[in-house]
């Protein structure tokens, strides 16, 4: 006798949760907004870094200066002196803009991905509705069936019968309306996630 204790089906779980954060998160990382926001945070990095450069570089000076047959040569250096020490605000200044920016970024990261997951809740819960929708209406169409048998041997009254056709008309329109939403649910998830009708 064969004893499972379910962890082959636990470790299954885990590997395909890991390959669908790993595919959601490199979808996100595709997303024109956050491919805009990472490059404006790697620009502030870039003037930051501008920033960090030292202030007053050394200069170097030569000059050659020829009396006949002797040649002179003259070199020097010459250093501004940061009696203000501007360059070590400008370094606090480049700290402070950089993690900014680093903030910035990961706000609208993490904006993108409550939206994603709404949107993914949103379709899942419009799923379920469409395919209960589509269920309901299967089961009216028999009911319809037999409600029309009933009518034609003169066992159902004309009003009775015209009630479950109004009710059957009233889910055909709930349920057009269902998939509607479905569609207009799944045409947003594939603007925020272009990968996701593979996926899905």
């Amino acid at each position: 006798m064969d004893v499972h204790d379910g962890s082959e089906y636990v470790f299954t779980m885990s590997q395909n949760m890991q390959s669908w954060d790993t595919w959601f998160n490199n979808q996100i990382k595709q997303h024109p907004e956050i491919i805009a926001a990472r490059e404006k945070m790697n620009s502030a990095f870039s003037m930051a870094e501008g920033k960090s450069n030292p202030l007053y570089n050394q200069e170097l000076e030569t000059e050659f200066e020829q009396e006949g047959d002797e040649g002179n040569y003259r070199v020097g250096m010459s250093q501004t002196i940061d009696w203000w020490d501007k360059r070590d605000t400008r370094k606090q200044q480049a700290s402070f803009n950089r993690f900014a920016a680093r903030k910035t970024y990961e706000l609208t990261l993490q904006r993108k991905i409550v939206e994603l997951l709404q949107t993914l809740i949103e379709w899942q819960a419009a799923n379920k509705q469409s395919a209960l929708a589509l269920q309901q209406e299967v089961q009216m169409e028999i009911l319809i069936a037999l409600i029309t048998k009933r009518q034609n041997a003169g066992d159902l009254a004309q009003l009775d019968a015209e009630l479950a056709f109004l009710s059957f008309s009233q889910k055909l329109n709930t349920t057009a309306q269902t998939q509607v939403r479905l569609r207009q649910i799944e045409a947003r998830l594939r603007e925020l996630l272009p990968g996701w009708a593979q996926k899905n």
